[in-house]
């Protein structure tokens, strides 16, 4: 079964509302952002095969973390995938490419190291 981004986004992206109910503090809303912006930067800068066709935050309340989804298409191929703040790859649609994938994993770990050494 495809994902219908559209009703999907209306049902999850994060909300003004939601950001209320958190208990992250302002500051750890915008750092988890910012990480997850740079993390799309990243993707958009290292990933040239593939086209990122829409991203938008979203919020999990029973974890009360902020994430990322990512949809990614590529002729009439089309892979998404959720990534949390923290980062870690929450989520993968059932036929995500493998080769998209590891590059993306591998553009994460980078990330983390290069904030683990700075």
């Amino acid at each position: 079964m495809e994902l219908d981004v559209e009703k999907f986004k209306n049902k999850y992206q994060l909300t003004p509302e939601q950001l209320k109910k958190t208990k992250l503090s302002a500051e750890d809303i915008e750092i988890a952002q910012k990480i997850l912006l740079a993390i799309e930067d990243l993707l958009l800068e290292n990933i040239a095969d593939w086209s990122l066709e829409e991203s938008f935050f979203l919020y999990d309340e029973e974890e009360d973390l902020i994430y990322r989804f990512f949809n990614f298409s590529k002729g009439t191929t089309s892979c998404y995938l959720v990534i949390n703040s923290e980062p870690q790859i929450e989520l993968i649609s059932n036929q995500f490419d493998n080769k998209l994938l590891l590059h993306i994993s591998n553009i994460v770990i980078d990330f983390v190291i290069s904030c683990v050494r700075s």
